[in-house]
């Protein structure tokens, strides 16, 4: 995950905050924090916990074997956009593949702070 920031918006309603960054594929995203604050503060100390949040589910990814990370790509990234039967069998004899030839490589991911 790159680049994360937080920002409060001001509605008639009250105060929200949100939560900005970009996804692996280098696209924006924007959470929600959740509820409606009669003070920017507190909307503010909302989206520093789910920034904080964003950030830590990312440590699994630390130290990952190749093949384990192949696979959460695909569940991630192409299980729901693959359309046809065809395109996720190849994605799974693809993982088929990386399995059989890389199964005691490791991948150590560098998080971004």
């Amino acid at each position: 995950m790159g680049y994360i920031g937080t920002t409060v918006k001001k509605t008639n309603n009250g105060y929200y905050g949100y939560v900005n960054y970009r996804d692996g594929n280098g696209n924006r995203k924007q959470r929600k924090a959740k509820g409606r604050f009669k003070l920017k503060r507190d909307a503010k100390e909302a989206a520093t916990k789910l920034k904080l949040e964003l950030e830590e589910s990312n440590i699994d990814f630390i130290d990952i074997s190749f093949t384990n990370y192949y696979r959460k790509w695909f569940e991630l990234y192409k299980a729901n956009k693959v359309k046809s039967h065809s395109g996720k069998y190849q994605y799974e004899l693809i993982g088929n593949y990386v399995e059989k030839y890389f199964k005691h490589a490791v991948c150590k991911i560098k998080l971004e702070k």
